[in-house]
């Protein structure tokens, strides 16, 4: 027992003077792994006809991408998961699969080495806690009539009901950040884009200098840096530094686009074009109004050799 372990330490019964200790025969627990313990050993059950085991798998399943666990975990977990009954969740038992360490490691494919450093590593991230004989062996047995558990050593899984809402919590901050994510890659994309329009653009209109090279290695350098980001709160940063720059080089753009003005050929060509074909006008109605005359089209009609030759008239009369 723990007791009896810090007693061959020299520790007080029940002390914790070791920060490295060793319980239930070879096994060594930390510090860490001993409050996780005492947390399982917190475990009530549910009452008689309402544990439903897999709604605690699912829980964890959908925290497991975000705790930082080792691969095969919730393989493993839900395996043994699967060795409980409803009925050991329940008040007055205890959920424990002792599954044997060849079928584990059978099942998961790992060497044995691999297998306890699994075990290991999700015992330290308290998922599950070892419950083993002195002799460190996995056994059970159920009552054949109830089929309770009246007796086993091996994994107690009472933690994952201990810590579903934890578990609830992390997957929903997981999906928060996972659409801030997505939305932050959006405006990444755009500010690249339309960096690269407008760059596209100065250069039609034959436009370089030293500032907009420099634009474009620092959109390269935000480019490559905000696709090795793996946090909104880094992700941020490139976003904002891209959208400054796109920012300045549509002002670059802009300053060298200037209005096209209405009157192409200037205020002085438009005035004298202007004049110049009213006068072009008022000379062709003179010439059109005198030919009229000559051909007797204007007034009534007189022969030649009656019309009166005395003084010009005039083709506009006052």
């Amino acid at each position: 027992t723990m007791a009896q372990e810090n007693s061959a330490h020299g520790a007080p019964q029940g002390g914790f003077a070791q920060p490295l200790l060793r319980a239930h025969g070879c096994r060594r627990v930390t510090l860490e792994m001993r409050a996780w313990l005492d947390r399982a050993d917190s475990f009530k059950g549910l009452p008689h006809g309402t544990a439903k085991p897999l709604t605690f798998l699912y829980a964890f399943k959908d925290a497991e991408p975000y705790l930082g666990l080792p691969a095969h975990a919730y393989k493993l977990v839900d395996w043994l998961v699967r060795f409980t009954k409803p009925q050991d969740w329940e008040e007055g038992s205890r959920p424990i699969a002792w599954p044997e360490a060849r079928r584990q490691e059978e099942f998961l494919g790992l060497s044995t080495r691999q297998t306890q450093a699994l075990n290991r590593a999700l015992q330290e991230a308290g998922i599950f806690v070892m419950r083993d004989d002195p002799q460190g062996r996995r056994y059970g047995h159920r009552d054949p009539r109830t089929g309770r558990i009246t007796r086993a050593f091996g994994f107690d899984l009472s933690l994952l009901m201990e810590r579903q809402g934890e578990f609830k919590k992390v997957a929903t901050e997981a999906q928060i950040e996972r659409n801030r994510m997505k939305k932050l890659r959006q405006q990444k994309t755009l500010a690249r884009k339309a960096i690269d329009q407008a760059a596209e653009e100065l250069g039609v209109q034959g436009y370089d200098s030293e500032d907009l090279q420099r634009l474009l290695q620092e959109t390269e350098e935000l480019v490559k840096a905000g696709s090795q980001c793996r946090r909104s709160e880094e992700l941020v940063l490139a976003v904002q530094a891209l959208e400054r720059r796109r920012d300045e080089i549509q002002r670059m753009l802009s300053d060298l686009i200037k209005p096209v003005e209405t009157a192409p050929m200037g205020a002085e060509n438009s005035t004298h074009s202007i004049s110049t074909t009213l006068i072009e006008n008022d000379l062709n109605h003179t010439v059109i109004a005198a030919n009229d005359c000559s051909r007797g089209r204007v007034g009534p009609s007189v022969p030649d050799d009656h019309q009166d030759r005395s003084e010009p008239k005039h083709l506009f009369p006052e």
